[in-house]
């Protein structure tokens, strides 16, 4: 199963958890794409919990 978490500040949750020696799933990476009249930007990482679910991290914007 996987959950995806929307943030305003991803930067920080991902620094939080590499402080905590937790070693990501995903690295964080950003993807950008064209939407009808904007560009979209995602930024995210993905760890595992304790039992096996991928909890995606994710933050959008639009230029």
């Amino acid at each position: 199963m996987s959950f995806q978490i929307l943030t305003h500040d991803i930067k920080t949750i991902y620094q939080s958890a590499l402080a905590a020696d937790i070693k990501p799933f995903v690295e964080l990476y950003t993807s950008w794409y064209w939407r009808t009249d904007r560009m979209k930007e995602r930024t995210e990482f993905g760890l595992l919990d304790p039992d096996g679910y991928l909890l995606r991290f994710t933050e959008v914007g639009s230029h």
